[in-house]
């Protein structure tokens, strides 16, 4: 389960990132959030690296 779970995250903070990124040179509505401005970023770079840890950890 660890080996699939790893990859899954990166997986899906690749995807958050891409959906987060501006379109068309507008932020996206979420990241303009004041509380998510801080919030976005950090659960990207945790899901990365956690899934990073989970990966390697399966090897």
């Amino acid at each position: 389960m660890i080996a699939i779970a790893g990859p899954i995250l990166i997986i899906g903070a690749a995807v958050l990132l891409w959906y987060m990124l501006p379109k068309q040179g507008r932020p996206h509505r979420w990241a303009t959030a004041p509380v998510l401005q801080s919030l976005i970023p950090t659960v990207i770079v945790g899901m990365f690296a956690t899934g990073l840890v989970l990966t390697i950890f399966s090897m």
